[in-house]
């Protein structure tokens, strides 16, 4: 009888699970942070990339478990709506030649990217140390 007890409980906790997964499936898209994707190769095909949560107007530093980004940065995804700014070195200092304005969209820097959409390509492969993004408005 307790076999019985024990697989009813079972079925029981089954089939309550698919309504909390259906239930978080359902979370608006506005409640999801964006994201800016960083890549030690290049962003298509994605090779070596990761996801970082864009917080606005906040220097992350490639230091800690980001290191790896650390003067190895060759490709950038910026989400549309969204404008970064990768800095060559910590603390997102902003010195004149220092920094790459990149706006939504996929960058390849091998390549060379023109800063801010405008002027002569700017070298910035495995150049950056830190980034910081925020909303266009």
């Amino acid at each position: 009888m307790s076999s019985f007890i024990s697989l009813l409980a079972l079925l029981a906790v089954a089939s309550a699970a698919p309504a909390e997964i259906g239930a978080r499936l359902t979370t608006p898209i506005s409640t999801i942070s964006p994201v800016i994707t960083l890549c030690t190769g290049l962003p298509v095909p994605a090779q070596g990339c990761a996801n970082f949560a864009i917080i606005s107007d906040a220097c992350v530093d490639f230091t800690g478990g980001k290191s790896v980004l650390n003067h190895d940065l060759t490709g950038v995804k910026v989400p549309l709506g969204f404008i970064c700014t990768l800095f060559r070195d910590f603390g997102c200092n902003d010195s004149p030649g220092n920094e790459v304005i990149l706006t939504g969209g996929t960058y390849n820097l091998e390549q060379g990217v023109t800063n801010g959409g405008g002027g002569p390509p700017v070298a910035f492969d495995n150049a950056a140390s830190s980034f910081s993004c925020s909303t266009l408005d």
